[in-house]
């Protein structure tokens, strides 16, 4: 490979690099959207009805806002 040719190509790896680092954020505000208590065994996730589903004391629990469905687990 010629001289020519590499320089051409070093040259066309920093413009490509140079163009790289400087498109990225470099600060991200993070905000708040939801919390809820965590006095929870263990977090199973939520479904798409907006249910959380987690488990304490041995005890399944699905809850929404006030609502509270659970059944004692047994094993």
């Amino acid at each position: 490979m010629n001289k020519t040719v590499r320089k051409i190509l070093i040259l066309f790896f920093i413009a490509c690099s140079l163009s790289a680092v400087s498109a990225q954020n470099k600060k991200i505000n993070a905000t708040l959207i939801s919390q809820f208590n965590t006095a929870i065994d263990d977090f199973l996730g939520y479904d798409s009805f907006g249910f959380s589903y987690h488990i304490k004391d041995n005890v399944f629990r699905k809850t929404k806002g006030d609502e509270v469905l659970s059944t004692k687990m047994y094993h």
